[in-house]
């Protein structure tokens, strides 16, 4: 009797009392226990010696061999491997469901609790805390907590009930509306002013010409009164004189003041009484009478001083 499974021969009979052994080793055959059966008792349920006879599953089909029927238990068992990794991996994705690459593990979703064993308690103050913060914004809105609109309005620019994005709307529009309506405004006056100073730029423009022809005309009347007044254009004195009155190269007042010096210093020897022939003749002694002079008459008529001649005194 052989003493190693390696030295077991292969049955090759299907007789029913052919037997088949059966060997337990724990050292990789070197030592084996064996036991022996016979192929009638290991199929003692098979009613036919050439097949399995029928199942109660669906897995092996009724009449199969034995290899076929293993066949058809390794197909089920691979396709249900195949079956089980596709059901585990698609549980695990709707458990993940597209969480980011840093939070689709149990040990990264810890990590990013900051591995807190009572995050639940530390969340829940948070969003106690948070819910604070939530009434004080909610008391800013103006509105009461979980309204879902603004309510009412007293103006006519944003209507009732309306949401934040909706009033934000109407007043985006209505102010749209009113820069459209100022800057058409604007443009009807800049186009009014335009046309205003069109009209005061023309006036301007005949007043500057008839300017220019007024001072062309009055430097007619300036080139005219330097010819009456005897000197050149932009002369600043009157030049030179003849006489001793007026001093050469003096202005106009001047020699109007020393003309006026003069008269008046003539008018002082007026002869109006007997007393002032001596000022008049500044000396009263008698000449040697001259062969031919005059005589300086008053004309009573008109009081103009007139020359007579003596032999006209002489024959009156």
């Amino acid at each position: 009797m052989a003493s190693k499974l390696s030295q077991i021969g292969a049955v090759t009979g299907t007789n029913s009392s052919d037997l088949i052994y059966l060997a337990s080793t724990q050292d990789g055959g070197s030592s084996f226990d064996s036991k022996r059966i016979t192929i009638a008792n290991l199929f003692s349920s098979v009613a036919s010696g050439t097949d399995l006879g029928t199942f109660l599953g669906s897995t092996v089909a009724d009449n199969a061999s034995v290899k076929s029927a293993i066949q058809s238990l390794e197909t089920a068992h691979e396709a249900e491997v195949t079956n089980r990794a596709t059901a585990i991996t698609t549980a695990i994705n709707d458990l993940i469901g597209g969480a980011p690459g840093t939070l689709d593990t149990l040990n990264e979703i810890a990590a990013a609790l900051a591995d807190d064993p009572d995050a639940a308690t530390t969340l829940t103050a948070l969003a106690t805390a948070n819910e604070v913060h939530i009434d004080n914004a909610v008391s800013l809105t103006g509105v009461a907590k979980d309204s879902t609109n603004l309510g009412t309005f007293t103006g006519s620019t944003i209507a009732d009930s309306l949401t934040l994005k909706g009033a934000l709307q109407a007043l985006e529009t209505a102010v749209e509306a009113e820069e459209a309506a100022r800057a058409a405004a604007v443009t009807a006056e800049n186009t009014a002013m335009l046309a205003a100073v069109a009209v005061v730029q023309a006036d301007v423009n005949q007043n500057e010409s008839d300017c220019d022809a007024g001072i062309a005309a009055n430097e007619v009347h300036i080139d005219n009164l330097a010819t009456l007044s005897g000197v050149a254009k932009d002369s600043t004195g009157l030049g030179n004189f003849t006489g001793s009155t007026i001093t050469n190269g003096t202005v106009l007042k001047t020699a109007l003041q020393e003309i006026e010096t003069a008269l008046e210093a003539v008018d002082t020897k007026t002869v109006d009484t007997g007393n002032n022939v001596n000022v008049l003749v500044a000396n009263t002694t008698p000449d040697t009478t001259p062969a031919t002079f005059y005589f300086l008459a008053v004309d009573a008529s008109s009081g103009a001083i007139k020359i007579v001649d003596k032999d006209f005194v002489e024959v009156e």
